[in-house]
């Protein structure tokens, strides 16, 4: 009797093979969200024009300025787009208030972890800034820190350019706001900008986030693991 050979192709599961392929996906899964959590909780900026807005604080008349309209003087203190820019003392670009003190209100896009104060004080004792006190307030107004900064008097470069000069600031975190009041010992209050630099706040990450990704992971893993592989049985 002629005895006849049979190759059957069964599909299992090539489990080596697909758990290193497991291994390289999750390690790559983890990595993305880890990167993206990143990517939310840290970006350093110079906080001018286009992220804070500046007005009046509430002990200001309306016009206060002793040269231009309160609107342009308000643009003037945060027009720069580098905290190491020097800037020129002119009739247009210069903030003067004279006879009193200047109250201002900071408004930033996000809350902010702030960790430096930039500011261009006039070059003369005549006029310049001697005294500036802040106060801090988080998103939801809460006070969460204040100091006081003596500003030095302005470096001035020649040709009326005024170099900023930086001072550390150290308070608590997430800072959205900032009151801030400039006086001088003169009764006058003359300077050309002020800005901030920090990072954005940590921003905390949902429960519900890494609970979706750890499922996703286990998810992907099991399939991977599981995914048929062709392999030849002979039966006799």
């Amino acid at each position: 009797m002629m005895q006849t050979r049979v190759t059957v192709l069964v599909r299992q599961p090539d489990v080596r093979n697909n758990i290193y392929a497991a291994a390289k996906f999750c390690t790559l899964a983890v990595a993305l969200i880890v990167s993206a959590a990143g990517t939310i909780s840290a970006n350093a900026a110079y906080l001018n024009f286009q992220n804070t807005t500046v007005a009046l604080g509430e002990s200001m008349s309306a016009e206060p300025f002793a040269n231009r309209t309160t609107a342009d003087s308000l643009a003037s203190i945060i027009d720069l787009a580098s905290p190491t820019q020097n800037e020129q003392h002119t009739q247009t670009s210069h903030v003067w208030v004279s006879g009193g003190s200047l109250e201002l209100n900071f408004a930033f896009d996000a809350e902010y972890d702030l960790h430096t104060l930039h500011f261009w004080n006039y070059f003369t004792e005549t006029y310049d800034i001697d005294d500036i006190s802040l106060q801090f307030f988080n998103d939801s107004g809460a006070l969460v820190g204040a100091l006081a900064v003596q500003p030095v008097t302005g470096t001035h470069l020649g040709s009326e350019f005024i170099a900023p000069a930086d001072y550390v600031l150290a308070f608590p975190t997430n800072v959205r706001f900032v009151n801030a009041l400039l006086t001088g010992t003169n009764g006058q209050v003359d300077f050309n900008n002020l800005g901030f630099s920090g990072e954005l706040s940590q921003v905390p990450v949902p429960a519900a986030f890494w609970l979706l990704a750890s499922a996703f992971g286990v998810l992907s893993c099991t399939v991977l693991m599981n995914t048929p592989n062709s392999r030849a049985m002979r039966f006799f």
